[in-house]
């Protein structure tokens, strides 16, 4: 598709501009150019005049416009105390996503443990970012 038509689809489906945007119901964090090559042939699908789907083309001559999604499951792995707010409690989100953050609160102790072979505790958010208290009482402190 190409960017003047997937400008003007977007607009015809929410005219305000003030929908979130989503790709496989995950947020979209970027957009960019990049060359076709970047990251891999990719596929454009060749339609008719009525927007019939007639054929394929798998590319790497011209640039793109490639969208960036950001799953919440790669924010907690940056910062596993992030808070994250699910409309309504729904319960199944909600032992889902306390299911990956005490993942990611292990997988960063593993990773700190390994770097400074200490226990790990997060003692303090401030500004954006954690003060992490080390077993050897030494501190670090790390942002998103």
């Amino acid at each position: 598709m190409k960017t003047k038509e997937l400008i003007r689809q977007l607009k015809e489906a929410d005219p305000s501009g003030e929908l979130e945007c989503v790709v496989g119901n995950v947020a979209i964090i970027d957009v960019g150019t990049e060359p076709g090559y970047y990251d891999g042939w990719y596929e454009v699908l060749i339609r008719d005049d009525e927007g019939c789907v007639k054929a394929a083309r798998v590319t790497k001559k011209r640039d793109k416009v490639s969208i960036f999604t950001h799953p919440i499951e790669w924010v907690l792995l940056d910062n596993p105390e992030m808070p994250i707010y699910i409309d309504d409690n729904e319960e199944r989100y909600v032992k889902r996503y306390e299911d990956l953050r005490k993942e990611t609160r292990r997988i960063h102790d593993k990773i700190l443990k390994f770097m400074y072979g200490r226990i790990v505790v997060y003692t303090d958010y401030s500004k954006g970012k954690w003060r992490v208290s080390l077993s050897s009482k030494k501190s670090l402190t790390y942002g998103v």
